[in-house]
């Protein structure tokens, strides 16, 4: 029987994998990247451990992840006005890939800029009302 816990480390276990998707990194270079200790990025995704302070601090620091967004899924991914600090030595190069990976490669970076456009839509949109509120006034 599952518990209330179980449920909540599965639920950061699921968020824990979608930032690394974001990065394009694979789960060996990811978990290095964030120091952890081989096989505690699959024991995460397993539910059999918890996603520690240490690497939440790892997480906001060298990936600008929201810790509210991993711990609760409120807010979005990333800190408002910053990138994922992800050095280029990291990202896979383009020869070492499959057509496939380079693909899926691709495919992550449109996913990065359209969510970076909806958030300059969001700040845009909420410039508009600011100034119209202030013109009103």
């Amino acid at each position: 029987m599952s518990t209330k816990i179980d449920l909540i480390k599965t639920q950061q276990a699921e968020r824990l994998e979608q930032i690394r998707e974001h990065t394009g990194m694979n789960q060996q270079v990811f978990a290095e990247y964030v120091d952890l200790q081989p096989g505690s990025y699959s024991d995460i995704k397993r539910g059999k451990s918890g996603i520690s302070r240490n690497l939440l601090v790892k997480l906001e620091k060298k990936l600008n992840v929201n810790i509210d967004w991993l711990l609760t899924g409120t807010g979005d991914m990333l800190n408002a006005g910053e990138q994922a600090h992800i050095p280029k030595a990291v990202i896979p190069p383009y020869k070492k890939q499959s057509t496939e990976g380079v693909n899926a490669y691709i495919e992550n970076l449109f996913r990065i800029i359209e969510r970076k456009d909806e958030q300059i839509d969001r700040l845009l949109e909420a410039i508009r009302q600011r100034d119209s509120h202030t013109a009103e006034a």
